[in-house]
């Protein structure tokens, strides 16, 4: 009788031993995997931030043809105040710049409508990046404290 509780105590520590390593081996797992999820999501997250500085230089970039022109089209108005022998050439200067200076301030409202899918497109893949990490630190986090748990219990008694 005494032998058989000793086999029977000597293969549950041996199940014990399979299990701890076999939950030790999916804790590295889910590591590794939150790991490697984290230096993507890094990885987005920095290119998406250089992304948006360029975009940024480039806006500034094109106010600063925008005001130009402004400033521009400001004195070919007091030119034209001026001079009333060429009233007619400036004149139609001036609209051919107010043209311009227009037609400048749609473009650069529609290359912000274009900017729009590119923050939505970075604010979705992070949404779907965010996720699966949360779920697998969270997964983590419930298999330490079944550990821990389990553990307390096992040794506790």
């Amino acid at each position: 009788m005494l032998t058989a509780l000793i086999i029977v105590a000597i293969l549950a520590g041996i199940a014990i031993i399979f299990a701890a390593l076999s939950i030790i081996d999916a804790v590295k797992s889910y590591k590794m995997l939150a790991e490697n999820a984290q230096k993507n999501l890094d990885k987005i997250t920095s290119d998406s931030n250089e992304l948006k500085t360029r975009l940024i230089q480039s806006l500034d970039e094109l106010s600063v043809v925008k005001s130009k022109l402004i400033v521009l089209l400001d004195e070919v108005v007091d030119l034209k105040k001026d001079i009333s022998t060429s009233l007619q050439s400036v004149d139609s200067l001036a609209k051919t710049i107010d043209y311009s200076a227009q037609n400048v301030g749609e473009k650069v409202e529609i290359l912000f409508k274009k900017l729009e899918p590119l923050e939505n497109l970075s604010k979705a893949l992070y949404s779907m990046i965010a996720s699966p990490v949360n779920n697998s630190i969270t997964f983590f986090n419930a298999t330490k404290k079944a550990i821990s748990t389990f553990t307390g219990k096992l040794f506790g008694k």
